[in-house]
């Protein structure tokens, strides 16, 4: 129980997921979901790297070493100079990896070798 309106299920297989939907849309109840944590993308932040270096170079980079990325998102820096709006790629991106990527060689993965 989260509070007196609201209650939090947890299941721990796909099949008890559907039943647990189908009956709850059958009695009309509002809900909301979290993603499937066995099924979910596996987010990793990767610091230090030159705000120079594009997504798509690190994005080809995992490929060929046979990881299976799905995205990378450059982070960037909104700034207001003279009443325009800039943006600025920071030192850091978040990789996207496929949930049937190994999470340890992720973890093991010390550095890319960046051109």
């Amino acid at each position: 129980m989260m509070n007196k309106q609201q209650i939090k299920i947890n299941v721990s297989s796909d099949k008890e997921y559907r039943k647990l939907t189908a009956l709850i849309n059958g009695n009309n109840f509002k809900w909301n979901r979290d993603e499937n944590r066995a099924t979910r993308s596996i987010k990793v932040m990767v610091r230090n790297l030159y705000p120079t270096t594009s997504a798509k170079y690190i994005a080809e980079e995992l490929k060929e070493s046979d990881f299976k990325i799905k995205e990378v998102i450059q982070k960037l820096k909104r700034t207001t100079l003279n009443n325009k709006i800039e943006y600025i790629s920071l030192t850091l991106c978040m990789l996207v990896f496929n949930h049937t990527e190994d999470i340890n060689k992720i973890y093991n993965m010390q550095h890319l070798k960046l051109k």
